[in-house]
C-alpha cells in the first residue's frame, strides 16, 4: 500500500483496492514465470550437453540419441551438466 500511495492520485483506499483485484493475477504471473525458467533452465541444460558431445566430435543425431538415454535414466529427476554428459558418454561408447 505504501508504494502505490506514493503515486500522485492514488490513495489509500484506491491503493487497496488495486491490491485486492491484482492479487490473484499477479500470483498467477509469477507462478507461470517460475514454470518458464524451469523449464528453460533444463533446455539450457540439454542444450549445453547437446554442444559438449559435438565439440567432442559425435555428430548431432548421435549425441541426441545419448541425451535421450541419459534423459530416460534419470527417472524424471533433474540432472546436472555433468551428470548428463557422462550418462550420454556411456551410451555412445556402448555403440
Amino acid at each position: 500500500v505504501p508504494a502505490l500511495t506514493a503515486i500522485p492520485g492514488i490513495g489509500r483506499k484506491t491503493a487497496e483496492r488495486l491490491i485486492l483485484e491484482l492479487r490473484d493475477k499477479v500470483g498467477k504471473s509469477e507462478t507461470t514465470s517460475a514454470l518458464s525458467m524451469q523449464s528453460s533452465s533444463k533446455e539450457s541444460v540439454r542444450t549445453q550437453a547437446l554442444l559438449a558431445l559435438t565439440s567432442l566430435g559425435y555428430s548431432r543425431p548421435v549425441a541426441e540419441n545419448a541425451l535421450r538415454s541419459a534423459l530416460g535414466e534419470t527417472n524424471g529427476a533433474e540432472p546436472s551438466l555433468e551428470d548428463l554428459i557422462k550418462g550420454a558418454l556411456r551410451h555412445t561408447s556402448a555403440r
